[in-house]
């Protein structure tokens, strides 16, 4: 297929629970098109987490782990997403959060997306914590009932070539919110 695009899917994690990164991870495993890479960015996560996520990695060819020890400093995804653009090879990026379960036609459909000057954000099913709790090895994506539907700017494909012109996400922000939306404005922008 000659219009097949290649992405890099980067996540940004501190202290998060291993079995909700499993399942994002593993619904990556069971896309119908198989050209991504995952970056895997932890920012200072307690030791004892730190050596799961490893261990938990080691089951993906598809995706690479960074561990930056910054314990010490406060949460900052956007450097630690940044970190992560540096790190993708690939010419598409989609941000991802840590609790993503993607259908296993999401990459299938990315990739009929275009963002070389533009970007694209998506609407999100959002499950309640006894839906979260049906998610298993064998769980069926069909299956998942949403508890609502919203929109973010968060979950964002654009251009690595984009996010270089724009200079990332800005470091100022420091744990969550904010920087999603100041990156979704200065795609639009320029």
């Amino acid at each position: 297929m000659s219009n097949v695009q290649f992405i890099s899917i980067i996540y940004a994690n501190r202290n998060r629970d291993v079995k909700r990164i499993k399942a994002s991870i593993n619904s990556l495993s069971s896309q119908q098109a198989q050209n991504f890479e995952v970056i895997f960015v932890d920012y200072g996560s307690e030791p004892t987490l730190v050596s799961q996520y490893q261990n938990l990695f080691t089951s993906y060819d598809f995706a690479q782990f960074f561990h930056l020890e910054v314990s010490h400093l406060l949460w900052n995804k956007s450097k630690a997403l940044n970190y992560a653009i540096k790190k993708a090879t690939f010419p598409n990026i989609f941000i991802a959060d840590v609790d993503l379960i993607f259908h296993p036609n999401s990459l299938s459909l990315l990739n009929n997306l275009s963002p070389s000057e533009k970007f694209f954000l998506f609407r999100l099913g959002y499950l309640s914590a006894e839906e979260s709790k049906k998610l298993s090895e064998n769980h069926r994506f069909e299956d998942l009932k949403p508890q609502r539907v919203g929109s973010v700017n968060g979950m964002l494909l654009a251009s690595k070539e984009a996010l270089s012109k724009v200079k990332g996400l800005d470091e100022f922000f420091h744990f969550y919110g904010a920087e999603d939306e100041d990156l979704f404005a200065r795609l639009e922008s320029a």
